[in-house]
């Protein structure tokens, strides 16, 4: 495997084993370690598995993190859930962005520095308001049985 690993990035070996998995294929943490030569948990196995999960998204196959366990290629029919997930982490980041905007010590900034915070503090709580009820309503869309297909629409006007 040494040979390989020396002609090719430890990432592109890993894509390409990954590549030919089956959806819901679990990869342990210990094959991965082996195959690239790192260890589980350093910084070049993160970043070997990362470059190789962006790859792999534009081939179509999503890697998601076992805890402990390992990488399970993702079933096609939990991209949009998985895809949920990423939107509703953004939006606990910008929660967190604006309460670092609204504890900030404005009585110690500068004339210039109040008149930049009042300005993004106005619009981030617009965007924080925006993403919150885009987020809610992505959760809605997600729930199964889906109400916008037409048998659960029919079944709802039939009610």
């Amino acid at each position: 495997m040494n040979e390989l690993i020396s002609n090719k990035k430890k990432w592109e070996v890993f894509c390409e084993y990954a590549a030919g998995r089956d959806y819901g294929e679990i990869i342990p943490h210990k094959a991965i370690a082996e195959m690239i030569g790192e260890s589980y948990g350093t910084g070049k196995y993160r970043s070997a598995i990362t470059m190789a999960r962006t790859a792999l998204l534009k081939q179509g196959k999503y890697i998601e993190s076992i805890v402990g366990k390992g990488y399970r290629v993702a079933f096609p029919d939990d991209y949009s859930q998985l895809a949920i997930s990423k939107f509703t982490q953004g939006a606990r980041s910008i929660q967190k962005g604006c309460e670092v905007m609204e504890y900030a010590p404005m009585d110690s900034m500068s004339e210039g520095g109040r008149t930049v915070h009042r300005a993004l503090t106005d619009r981030v709580k617009l965007i924080s308001a925006s993403v919150i009820s885009s987020c809610v309503e992505l959760n809605l869309l997600s729930k199964k049985p889906h109400p916008l297909l037409p048998e659960n629409a029919a079944q709802k006007m039939a009610q």
